[in-house]
Order: structure tokens, then sequence, then C-alpha cells
């Protein structure tokens, strides 16, 4: 079925030329998070990818965690562990007992990402922190002068806040909840008027700057706390395959509603040592700032748990397509060309 798909991809991309920019479709490229933000050190970006690119030599020892070699080995074993019964407690302490190494060198990646009981329940709620929704709330980012136009001049509070997850889905299958605008209502959280994928936006194709690309408009009206009403938001949201071969999808906005709202959300493949796909880690970089209105570091932290957390317990609960499963960033795209 891929190798299907990949050749009706590529007999298309030959019957019409690349696009010269992806502005040729009305995408300001100015507005995708630049790389000078996402390689910075403190960017959870960064910072998760130094964390799989970890390696360990096998430890020749008869227990559980003694085999693992990399944070997917840890992330497996965790999971099957805790599937049969093993608290996470329990858990972390063999880790530390049975590979300090590996506890020190995934310090801060592993606890979090594993204490998800509290997504699962059905009371959970986005605007509340707390410690067992699976996911890790990164440092601020500051956007400055040295990050160009036109992040040097927005209005507004320059900051991007950051969060990431692990999602034990395939890509088909998440971006099939993202993109289920109808059942957005329903979310957790969840304050929309109205939301839908905005009539005749959907495009897919190549572009030089970019590269294959799928493409599409969201348009949704939410309400606020009072004494404000709501705000409105036509919301650009650009699939695409970044230069390390991993899916990122950018959003951004110029409604008049913000001073400016800008994302990106980076999967990087989580894989054992034996190659075996475990999960995906989600890494959402995200910033906005409502005109007229009083929104704080609080509001924007909610929107990365609400968004995340939301995308993973619902991919992990839906049912798997077997004919629409794309394992790949490149099958995923060669689907949405087909769709």
């Amino acid at each position: 079925m891929l190798g299907v798909l990949r050749a009706a991809l590529c007999e298309d991309a030959a019957s019409e030329p690349a696009l010269a920019s992806i502005a040729d479709v009305g995408v300001d490229a100015r507005w995708l998070l630049p790389e000078s933000v996402l390689s910075r050190d403190d960017c959870e970006l960064k910072l998760a990818a130094d964390v799989l690119a970890k390696r360990f030599d096998a430890l020749d020892v008869d227990a559980r965690f003694g085999a693992a070699k990399r944070y997917g080995d840890v992330i497996r074993i965790a999971r099957d562990a805790i599937a049969g019964g093993t608290s996470v407690d329990d858990v972390m302490l063999e880790i530390e007992q049975q590979r300090p190494e590996l506890a020190s060198a995934f310090a801060g990646w592993i606890e979090p990402l594993l204490r998800a009981d509290g997504l699962a329940s059905e009371d959970w709620n986005p605007d509340e922190e707390r410690d067992d929704d699976g996911m890790r709330i990164g440092a601020r980012l500051p956007l400055s002068e040295a990050d160009g136009a036109p992040w040097s001049s927005l209005d507004g509070a320059r900051v991007l806040t950051q969060g990431s997850t692990l999602v034990f889905a395939d890509l088909a299958t998440i971006k099939a909840v993202e993109r289920d605008y109808a059942a957005y209502r329903e979310r957790a959280g969840a304050a929309y008027e109205s939301i839908a994928m905005k009539p005749d936006s959907w495009r897919t194709g190549d572009a030089r700057d970019v590269g294959t690309f799928t493409l599409h408009h969201m348009e949704f009206r939410a309400d606020l706390p009072f004494p404000f009403t709501t705000y409105f938001c036509d919301l650009t949201v650009l699939d695409r395959v970044d230069a390390a071969g991993r899916l990122r999808a950018d959003v951004y906005s110029t409604s008049a509603d913000f001073h400016w709202l800008a994302g990106a959300d980076v999967y990087l493949p989580v894989d054992d040592s034996e190659g075996r796909q475990v999960a995906w880690l989600l890494v959402r970089v995200f910033g906005f700032d409502l005109d007229d209105v009083p929104d704080g570091d609080g509001d924007r932290e909610a929107a990365i748990r609400a968004g995340i957390g939301n995308l993973k317990r619902l991919a992990e609960r839906r049912p798997r397509d077997a004919e629409a499963e794309a394992t790949t960033p490149e099958a995923l795209l060669a689907q949405d060309a087909q769709r």
C-alpha cells in the first residue's frame, strides 16, 4: 500500500513542478518558527533529541532493565511493567537500582511522561497543573532581536511556551484526531463556539523552500472569561518534513484578535534498540498574545496542556485503521496527497 502511495505521490510531483515558494499558496514563511529558536540549548526539541540520541551498553544481569541500550528500550519495558500492574514509583526505583546511568541520563524525562493516570481520568482539566498528566512543561523561551523579523517587533508578550508528551499511536491516527474538528467542542477544557476546517483550504504539493507539504486553514471562535467575550482565529496549519527527517506541523495566525500566534509541533520517533517503534515524542513550542486581553504564562501553559494532552489521550483511545496507518512522515504526506 505505501509503495503505491509513494509512487502516486512521485507521479503527481513529476506532473506538477514544485512551487517556487510556499508563499505561492499564501503561507507567510516569516511566521514559521525560526531555527534559531528551535535549536537553542534550552529548547525542548533539542533536549528531547539529545535524550533520544543517547546510547548505553547492555548489562549482563537478570534484571528487567538490564538489556536496555537506549531511551526507547526503557520506555517499552517501563510501559509493559506498568500495564502489568507495577507502579510508576516502583518502575523508577528499578531503573535507579538496576541502571543508575540510565536514571541520571534520562532524569526529568522518563518519570513525568510515564505518570499519565490523571490524563486518562474523565475529570482531567488542562487548566489545572498536576504531576500525573503524562506531560513535561519546559522552560519559557523569550524571543529576541536576534531571532529577526517579525519576532523582534511583536506587540504583547514575546515568549514561547513548550511542552512534550509520548503518544503511543501511529502518525495517521494522531493526525486523524488532530484534524477531527467536529469533535473539538467535546474535548476536555474546550470553550469553542464554532470550529471547522476552512472550506476549500486543503492543499498538498511541493515547494522548493519547504519540500513536500500539506496545508489547510482552521477557523474557530472561542469564549473568554468575563468580562471579555469571544475571540476569532483563522489558523494556518502547515505539515512538512523538517531537515532532520521529522514530521513538523507549523501553525500561525494573523487574525485581528491576536497581537500574534505561532508555534510548531515536531514528532520525534522513539524506537528501541532493535528498531521497533515504541512511540512518538511530541514536542510543542507555541506562543500567543491576545489583543486587549490580560493573558499570561499560565494561560499559555494551559493551552499547551489542552493541545497535546487531548491529542495524546484521544489518539491512544482511537482504534487504528490498518488501511490508513502511516509509520513515517513521508508516508503520512503521501496519504494526504491522495485525500
